[in-house]
Formats: structure tokens, C-alpha cells, sequence
């Protein structure tokens, strides 16, 4: 951030109290507000001092630093598992300027739903998914987060829903036959 000061040069600066994760300096007459830690930093109070040793203090700003994209790690189910009709979706969303939302999608993206995470740093998730309509197959799952910068990550798994067991019928040898030693078994498996 930054501004203007028409000051008589040169200027010194300074915050009225003291700010951890940020820097404040001067260039000519532009005063620059740098982040050095991503947060949330609220009612930042900037004194300058000019040539004659004159401060002026600016109004109260708050903003957001923020560099990163949110993280979402997702622990359960694995990636490719083979599911059954009730799944339990885990995981932890990190961002250390806070969510401003969070939902998922079994639709490749066309459809989202909502989950609550409101805290800043580590929210844990636990969302029961009920795929007991769903068809048997593949199943894709997204987790999109978007952080209060707007920043956003999306991470993706696939799961295979599978409820039926296989279908098994021996082809050779047939049910009348008899076997004295070996032989060749051909399976036909649905």
C-alpha cells in the first residue's frame, strides 16, 4: 500500500504502534506499506515527520496481506478407492487469512454445495455423502476453496461407487464333464 505525503522532504516515518509483519518506509514523498507475513492487519496508524520536524498522523487503515492460495487436503476417501454407498468426505483447508467459502461438487463442477469453515489457519471438515441413488462407476469429488482475497484452489479425487458383486459362471469345464488331472478353467466374470 501506499500513498502521497506533500511534506517538506525529507520525511520520516513511522508506525504509531508497533506492527509486526509489516515495514513502513519512505520514497521521496510516496510512503509505501510493506507485507512482510500474510494476515490481517487492522487500524494501521502511519506518523510522519518532515523537514521541520512536523508529524502528521494518517487515519486508520485496515487490510489483508495475503500471497498464497488456500491448501485443501483431502484424507478420506483416497484417490480411486472403491466406495459403497455411504462415504464420509475429510479433510483440512489451511489459509492464514481465513475462508470465505468452501463447498464441493460430485458433478464435475456443475453443481456445488456449501460447507461451513469459518476460522482462519486449519479447519478440519467432515461431510457425510450418501451415494445410495448414485449408479454404479466412477464418481469425480471437488473440494473449491476461495480465500477472503479472493484467491481459490480446487483439488480433485475420483472414487469408483461399486455395490454389486461380480457374476461368476465357469464356461470350461462344462458342469457335465470330468476332470482326471489338469485342465484349463475359462472364467466368464460380469
Amino acid at each position: 500500500i501506499s500513498g502521497f505525503a506533500n511534506l517538506k522532504t525529507p520525511i520520516k516515518v513511522r508506525f504509531q504502534n508497533e506492527v509486526n509483519g509489516l515495514d513502513v518506509n519512505v520514497n521521496g514523498k510516496n510512503i509505501v506499506i510493506t507485507g512482510k507475513n500474510p494476515g490481517i492487519y487492522k487500524d494501521v496508524v502511519v506518523v510522519a515527520q518532515d523537514k521541520e520536524g512536523i508529524s502528521y498522523t494518517s487515519s486508520p487503515i485496515s487490510f489483508i496481506v495475503d500471497s498464497d492460495n488456500p491448501v485443501v487436503q483431502i484424507s478420506s476417501p483416497s484417490n480411486y478407492a472403491y466406495v459403497q454407498d455411504l462415504v464420509q468426505l475429510k479433510g483440512k483447508i489451511i489459509d492464514s487469512v481465513g475462508i470465505l467459502t468452501a463447498e464441493y461438487s460430485l458433478d464435475n463442477g456443475n453443481n456445488w454445495i456449501k460447507f461451513d469453515v469459518n476460522d482462519i489457519g486449519s479447519v478440519d471438515f467432515d461431510i457425510p455423502l450418501d451415494f445410495t441413488e448414485t449408479p454404479e462407476g466412477i464418481i469425480p469429488i471437488d473440494v473449491r476453496v476461495q480465500d477472503r482475497t479472493r484467491k481459490s484452489h480446487t483439488e480433485r479425487l475420483v472414487v469408483f461407487k461399486d455395490v454389486s458383486a461380480p457374476q461368476v459362471t465357469v464356461l470350461v469345464p462344462c458342469k457335465e464333464d470330468k476332470v482326471n488331472g489338469e485342465t484349463l478353467t475359462v472364467f466368464k466374470i460380469i
